[in-house]
């Protein structure tokens, strides 16, 4: 394994395509389009040559190893939404199959011909043709399509269910659920204790993400300090005034 390169880039797939997306890409359209991984010895000059089809073979050098290749993608959900051109779309939209939601629990032959298959990477580039034409004007026409796929070369089916946010997400759902059936049952709270929970949460949340901000503008060196010090306070008392407020009407 070898690591190409390293971004941060906080989820924006602009980045990427100012960066290394593209270098990436080419090198990797290379290798598919060759369709080989091609590992020959050469008397001549006493060397390994490492080819990617065999228009590059030469016929006096001695293979050593020769396969067929399959390129797989593997990230989480938003990078193969950005990927597949879906960048930002609706969470209600599958990223293989064609079907919503409300069709997910029916019998394939209640669910239209057109939405019963899989997505390819074809499917992709004439649906966000029809889209751009104005044929295709619906949300549930256009299901989560927004632009062309990047890597055009890796079909949808090489991108590897992301098992670990599956299992983050399915264990968050029933914790969820968990704390539900708490409320409900054994704490019996009130609906405003639960909005005052959940406001204590939101609360939470925020002066955590404020003092993340806080901390990116203390490191950066284009803010004057004094302004910084007094910006930084401000932000920190309001999340903190908020956080205790919610606090004292659940009693903790």
């Amino acid at each position: 394994m070898f690591h190409l390169a390293s971004v941060d880039y906080k989820d924006d797939i602009k980045v990427l395509k100012d960066t290394v997306l593209d270098r990436i890409g080419n090198s990797l359209k290379f290798i598919c389009d060759g369709g080989k991984f091609i590992l020959d010895f050469s008397s001549e000059s006493n060397e390994l040559k490492l080819s990617f089809s065999r228009l590059d073979v030469s016929e006096n050098d001695s293979h050593l190893w020769d396969v067929s290749i399959r390129l797989f993608v593997t990230g989480d959900l938003k990078f193969y939404a950005q990927m597949l051109g879906r960048n930002n779309m609706s969470g209600s939209w599958c990223m293989w199959c064609l079907m919503a939601p409300n069709e997910w629990s029916k019998e394939i032959a209640e669910v239209l011909p057109n939405h019963a298959g899989e997505w390819t990477i074809n499917k992709l580039k004439s649906h966000k043709v029809l889209i751009s034409e104005g044929t295709l004007k619906k949300p549930t026409e256009i299901r989560g399509v927004v632009e062309f796929p990047i890597w055009d070369f890796i079909e949808v089916s090489h991108y590897i269910y992301p098992v670990l946010h599956g299992e983050i997400g399915l264990v968050n759902n029933t914790l969820d659920a968990f704390y539900d059936l708490l409320d409900d049952n054994v704490e019996v709270m009130s609906d405003e204790e639960k909005v005052a929970h959940n406001r204590t949460i939101l609360a939470d949340t925020a002066l955590e993400a404020a003092l993340e901000k806080s901390q990116e503008y203390q490191d950066s060196s284009t803010v004057d300090v004094s302004f910084y010090d007094i910006l930084k306070s401000k932000v920190v008392m309001q999340m903190m005034m908020h956080a205790t407020h919610w606090r004292g009407h659940l009693g903790i």
